[in-house]
């Protein structure tokens, strides 16, 4: 694979400058899988640096404000910010040089706006939902077995309530 990871390298063919472009794209869903470990910062940013040079800023730019759109939508705060200067930190030459030179949204800006948008809100919440309906899920097992208890509280009330509608049936 032609991963770009001298300073400048002028392609030889189109299919080298496509794999220049994928290597950097993967490179950004590397950074927001979390296994940055495994990638070293110069090569992520040479990568992307090599992409911008040979003339495939515009897709580079989308693919990153394609990411921090769709994980507006269900990352916390705290991570996405993390992410964000992350990504932000590896596409300095882009945010300097390419966007400035193409009137575009500069990437920390398009960043918090994409995160403040009412959908993404909404979205956050409806997985934060599910999130909780999965862990009640698994604690009411844990939960029944303790308040069902022999003299438990809810045993008590369980057999309480049987007790009192017994007696007006009767």
């Amino acid at each position: 694979m032609y991963c770009c990871v001298s300073s400048v390298q002028r392609p030889k063919s189109n299919d080298d400058i496509e794999k220049c472009v994928k290597c950097a794209v993967n490179d950004l869903y590397t950074v927001i899988s979390g296994e940055v470990a495994h990638v070293s910062y110069e090569q992520m940013y040479r990568n992307q640096y090599n992409a911008v040079v040979n003339g495939n800023g515009q897709r580079i730019y989308d693919a990153i404000v394609d990411i921090l759109r769709k994980m507006s939508l269900f990352t916390l705060p705290r991570l996405f910010n993390k992410t964000l200067r992350l990504i932000c930190q590896v596409s300095v030459f882009l945010c300097r040089n390419w966007v400035t030179v193409n009137n575009q949204i500069d990437l920390d800006t398009y960043g918090k706006w994409v995160y403040m948008r009412p959908v993404a809100r909404r979205w956050r919440r409806a997985v934060a939902m599910v999130r909780w309906k999965l862990r009640i899920m698994a604690w009411r097992c844990t939960f029944n077995e303790l308040a069902f208890r022999p003299e438990g509280v809810s045993a008590l009330r369980v057999g309480a309530h049987f007790y009192e509608r017994v007696c007006t049936e009767c």
